[in-house]
């Protein structure tokens, strides 16, 4: 069984349990929660009047709920196919299967729907992606628990819920690179200046 974790990866948002013969290993993915905002109704409708409830019907939900199944899915399906540089990190993806759903575009959110990035508003709509995030991707591998197979290492007398797919789930990762490349603000980071450069 595992039980104690040596340390996180390098970007320290997650913490992966490993012992001598498992070697713990990263796959992970985000969504761009910018995505997700109706553009039509933010550069048309006057939003300054707007409260925080209206302001989170403009995301649409049902398109985000569905991309967080799919990037569930997509990220256990990656770990067969992922070529593994050592039989002790492939043991500890299969017994664990950790993946880490997260997100980007958090700024670009706030910003397209006029809320400061340092208020209260902008605290109550991440706890609300947050609070809609997390119960669809449990959601999602408890699903995929019952079509494939729970984590190897599961036991219902040992772990306290129920039977799901991945040990692991979600991380709030830096995501430097890929909201470049997606065109957001990285992460649930603000934007740090109007004008800035970056080297790879």
């Amino acid at each position: 069984s595992y039980g104690i974790i040596h340390s996180s990866n390098l970007c320290t948002e997650i913490s992966i349990p490993n012992r001598e013969d498992s070697t713990a290993v990263c796959t992970l993915a985000s969504i761009c929660l910018a995505a997700y905002i109706d553009k039509e109704k933010v550069l048309h409708d006057d939003i300054s009047a707007l409260t925080v409830e209206e302001r989170l019907a403009l995301i649409d939900w049902d398109s985000m709920k569905e991309t967080i199944h799919i990037a569930i899915q997509a990220l256990d399906n990656a770990m067969e196919l992922n070529y593994y540089p050592s039989e002790a990190s492939r043991k500890n993806t299969m017994d664990l299967r950790p993946i880490w759903l997260g997100i980007m575009g958090f700024a670009d959110v706030c910003v397209l729907l006029g809320v400061a990035f340092d208020s209260p508003e902008a605290v109550r709509i991440a706890d609300h992606i947050g609070e809609f995030l997390k119960p669809e991707a449990l959601n999602k591998s408890q699903e995929l628990a019952g079509t494939r197979w729970a984590f190897g290492d599961y036991d219902a007398t040992r772990y306290t819920y129920p039977a799901r797919r991945n040990a692991l789930l979600m991380a709030v990762a830096p995501t430097a690179s890929i909201s470049l490349i997606a065109g957001t603000s990285s992460t649930v980071d603000p934007y740090f200046s109007n004008l800035y450069s970056r080297e790879t």
